[in-house]
């Protein structure tokens, strides 16, 4: 009888020892995940991560064409809006005659003496391929100054090196090839380290007044108040309808 106890007894034990084994094998399968269910899921990694390099390229290609556009239209010279501001020479402000600055023939001037006329400022240069623009400048200076139109002209070397010359070699080619009689100061720079307050202001101004000077010969146009109002870039001509009808707006609010 012991042992027929006995062999019951192993009996038991063996069965309760597969059954344990069996189980354990059981929950480790349904809790692996199925070929089904890792091939999906790679697939959703593989898919996210086609999707996220996607919107970045999408996002690189929409800068780069907001920046090419961006380049375009100031090589474009387009013609820019009215900008109203607050009334000092800050930077960003739209007041910008509050500055003492030497002429070419080493006199210096308030240019506030010229509030109350409508202002262009230009940066211009003896040696740019849009030099004949002086020729422009002279005549629209001369047909407009009794109505209330002055003209500044503010020699740079900022661009290509096209303004080499001293203060002296300035006044005597503009005298002799354009018989320039706008004020003309002594050069300085619209750019870069060394770059004037004046031009510091104007080009830390909201756009479309504000930016960079782009080249030789850009424009901008101050009310009778002294505030500036519109910016034309290098290649619009001094004499472009679209510059003539803004100064006749500005003569007119006078």
């Amino acid at each position: 009888m012991d042992r027929t106890v006995l062999s019951i007894v192993i009996a038991l034990s063996l069965m309760a020892a597969t059954g344990c084994s069996d189980d354990s094998a059981n929950d480790a399968q349904s809790n692996a995940p199925s070929g089904s269910e890792v091939a999906n899921s790679n697939e959703h990694v593989a898919s996210a991560d086609h999707d996220h390099g996607h919107d970045h390229g999408a996002d690189d290609h929409d800068h780069d064409h907001g920046d090419t556009d961006h380049a375009a239209s100031h090589d474009e010279g387009d013609h820019d809006h009215e900008h109203p501001g607050a009334a000092d020479n800050a930077p960003g402000s739209a007041y910008v005659l509050d500055y003492t600055m030497q002429r070419l023939n080493g006199e210096t001037t308030s240019l506030s003496e010229y509030e109350g006329n409508v202002v262009m400022m230009v940066n211009v240069a003896s040696e740019c391929g849009l030099t004949p623009q002086y020729e422009q400048l002279e005549a629209v200076y001369e047909e407009y100054a009794d109505a209330g139109l002055v003209i500044l002209g503010f020699p740079a070397n900022n661009f290509g090196a096209q303004e080499p010359g001293t203060n002296e070699e300035i006044a005597h080619f503009c005298e002799v090839n354009f018989g320039v009689k706008f004020p003309m100061f002594a050069k300085i720079s619209v750019k870069g380290e060394d770059q004037h307050p004046l031009y510091q202001q104007l080009t830390t101004m909201p756009e479309p007044v504000g930016g960079d000077v782009q080249w030789n010969f850009q424009k901008y146009l101050v009310d009778r108040s002294g505030e500036v109002v519109a910016k034309f870039g290098p290649r619009t001509k001094p004499d472009d309808p679209v510059v003539i009808a803004r100064i006749n707006e500005l003569l007119e609010e006078g």
